[in-house]
């Protein structure tokens, strides 16, 4: 009976322990910043990545999760920039206290 229940504390375990990176962070900011409980804030999180591609049906990462995922909170403020902005890499500064990246000033 203890194995039993201990086997499925495991693997329930298990499973939060291989929850994306990518899962994992997101669900803890919406958790955070809209005072949601952690439940709602990974269901709500799971479906944001699905629409953006970062994951696939059966709650895996895909490629492009996985790509997002490994990038550093700097790569992924420039990435943001850029998006939003235009530009490339080299055109950005990134703020470590603030997590934000500025478009570098152009020498005159």
């Amino acid at each position: 009976m203890i194995e039993s229940w201990f086997g499925n504390y495991l693997d329930i375990d298990r499973q939060e322990v291989n929850m994306s990176q990518l899962l994992e962070r997101l669900t803890l900011q919406l958790s955070q910043h809209k005072g949601i409980s952690h439940d709602k804030a990974k269901n709500m999180a799971k479906n944001i990545l699905k629409k953006r591609g970062h994951l696939d049906s059966e709650d895996k990462e895909t490629f492009k999760g996985t790509m997002r995922s490994v990038m550093t909170p700097e790569q992924r403020a420039i990435d943001r920039a850029i998006k939003k902005r235009g530009g490339n890499y080299k055109d950005y500064d990134y703020d470590f206290e603030k997590n934000y990246a500025y478009k570098k000033k152009k020498k005159k």
